[in-house]
C-alpha cells in the first residue's frame, strides 16, 4: 500500500483524527477544547482559502499540515502560513513531513501566493526548515519562549 497525500475535506473521517492530534500538541496550552479544535477543523476543510492535507496509508492517517489564512496575530500582513505539521511518532523519519510540506506549498502557488510562512520554536526544527527552503524572517517571544517565523518562496519547491 502506497502513502497518499490527499487535502481532506469537510465529512472525511480523518478530520477527528486531525483535531485530536492538533489540540494535543497545541491546543490544549492555548486553552482550546478538542470540540472547539474539531470545529476549527471543519471550517478549514470547508474554506476556499485554506485547507487541510493528510498523509494516509490506506484508511490509516499517518500525519496531517493545514494551510491558514493567519496564524500568528500581529503578523496578518503574512498570507498564508503551514500551521500544524504533524506526524505521527511511528511514522517519522519516512519523508512524511517532507512530502506534506510540498502538498501545501504547490496549494499554495496555485491559489496565487508568491510566499507561504511558519513560525517554529528556536531548536532542531529551524534547521529542518532551512534545508527545506524556508528563511527565517523575524523573531518573538511568548510565554518566555522564543520563535521563528520564516518564509518560503513558492513557484519552485526545492526538496
Amino acid at each position: 500500500m502506497a502513502l497518499k497525500i490527499e487535502e481532506i475535506k469537510a465529512g472525511s473521517p480523518h478530520i477527528d483524527t486531525v483535531a485530536k492530534w492538533l489540540n494535543s500538541q497545541w491546543g490544549q496550552a492555548q486553552g482550546y477544547s478538542l470540540s472547539e479544535t474539531l470545529d476549527w477543523c471543519t471550517s478549514l476543510a470547508n474554506a476556499e482559502d485554506e485547507a487541510i492535507f493528510a498523509a494516509t496509508k490506506g484508511q490509516r492517517i499517518l500525519g496531517a499540515a493545514l494551510v491558514v489564512e493567519c496564524d500568528l496575530i500581529g503578523y496578518e500582513i503574512f498570507k498564508p502560513w503551514l500551521s500544524g505539521l504533524y506526524v505521527m511518532e511511528s511514522a517519522r523519519g519516512n519523508e512524511i513531513g517532507r512530502l506534506l510540506i510540498h502538498a501545501a506549498c504547490d496549494w499554495s502557488a496555485r491559489m496565487g501566493h508568491e510566499k507561504i510562512y511558519l513560525y517554529a520554536p528556536d531548536g532542531s526544527l529551524i534547521n529542518y526548515y532551512r534545508n527545506g527552503g524556508w528563511d527565517p524572517l523575524a523573531d518573538f517571544e511568548r510565554g518566555g519562549e522564543s520563535f521563528k517565523i520564516m518564509a518560503r518562496p513558492l513557484g519552485g519547491t526545492p526538496d
